[in-house]
């Protein structure tokens, strides 16, 4: 039995034939920078300025609504988030007051 040849195996092409290729891969772009936005002049950030409560702040006051409405289980959640809301405008109307002087 003959045997084969290694260039018999190989695969070739000949000159008449076009080679066809993948196109050259592009080159990825290095991802945008984020923008920042200007900040404000300080005069104009103080008057509009969103006062954040503490952690204390707001846990009294879900404790005390917890307390006004006769201690009921599984509703932590909603005091919490009601007493942000108390907490915030509290300080907000304190930061008028005070801005307003």
């Amino acid at each position: 039995m003959p045997r084969k040849t290694a260039k018999s195996d190989a695969l070739s092409v000949s000159d008449t034939e076009p080679v066809v290729t993948a196109p050259p891969a592009k080159k990825s772009k290095a991802p945008a920078k984020p923008r920042v936005k200007k900040s404000a002049p300080p005069a104009v950030l103080s008057s509009a300025a969103v006062v954040e409560p503490t952690t204390d702040q707001v846990a009294e006051e879900a404790y005390l609504l917890w307390l006004s409405e006769g201690q009921p289980a599984g509703r932590d959640l909603e005091h919490w988030l009601l007493a942000e809301q108390i907490v915030r405008s509290r300080l907000s109307l304190l930061s008028a007051a005070v801005h307003s002087a």
